[in-house]
């Protein structure tokens, strides 16, 4: 019986984490140079907590937590965007 409510308790952590909505979404606008980037962070219930840091050509240049988002530019070009996350 602990194992099936352990296992209960384990699957709704792990579903809370994954699903969400962030409801005020940022428009597009037209690709000039420089260009606009926008990172959303899907606002969930569990999980919040933990921030997770964007490193732009192995630069940080934010943390965000659930339901923020960063919009930065970028001249037009190679660039290589980095998402990680805290571990809990």
């Amino acid at each position: 019986m602990k194992y099936y409510l352990s296992s209960i308790a384990i699957a709704f952590i792990i579903i809370s984490c994954s699903h969400g909505k962030t409801i005020h979404f940022p428009e597009g606008k037209d690709l000039n140079n420089p260009v606009e980037v926008t990172i959303i962070r899907n606002k969930n219930l569990w999980c919040g907590g933990q921030s997770t840091a964007i490193l732009l050509d192995e630069v940080p240049i934010a943390h965000i937590r659930t339901g923020e988002y960063v919009s930065f530019f970028v001249e037009s070009g190679v660039h290589y965007l980095k998402v990680r996350e805290n571990g809990v």
